[in-house]
């Protein structure tokens, strides 16, 4: 699925849908939906996406042989909607947060681990993934 530009992912949810089964409400031309911390990915007329339920799913990217974690599904209106393409959120914008984090929980100064990285990583993943969805429901 290709990388989308935020500008461009911002611009094309305040276009109407083409499709007629979903609301196609438009965003007021000031509103701003997508922002840099965000990642957009999609065709322009539809055909892939993720989908209700996918949320805190992955969007991997394979760079040689190794699979990265670029986005996590965060949000996006219906499936496969033209102009609508799904919103994940940036990985590498939480970056130091996840890395800080995960250091401060897995082990004390002493060696003794406080709580297994594991899930901490997890836990991160869904906070990250739900936390532009709330935003925008505010």
């Amino acid at each position: 699925m290709p990388i989308l530009d935020v500008d461009k992912c911002d611009e094309m949810y305040h276009n109407d849908s083409s499709s007629s089964d979903i609301d196609t409400e438009v965003l007021p031309k000031d509103y701003k939906l997508i922002y840099d911390d965000m990642i957009c990915a999609g065709y322009p007329e539809g055909k892939k996406d993720s989908c209700q339920g996918d949320s805190g799913g992955p969007l991997a990217c394979k760079l040689n042989d190794t699979w990265l974690l670029a986005g996590i599904v965060s949000f996006g209106v219906g499936c496969s909607e033209p102009n609508r393409p799904g919103v994940y959120t940036r990985v590498t914008s939480y970056m130091n947060w996840i890395q800080h984090t995960i250091e401060k929980n897995s082990v004390s100064n002493d060696g003794v681990p406080h709580a297994s990285g594991i899930p901490v990583v997890f836990v991160l993943i869904f906070l990250l993934s739900t936390f532009h969805v709330s935003a925008i429901n505010l």
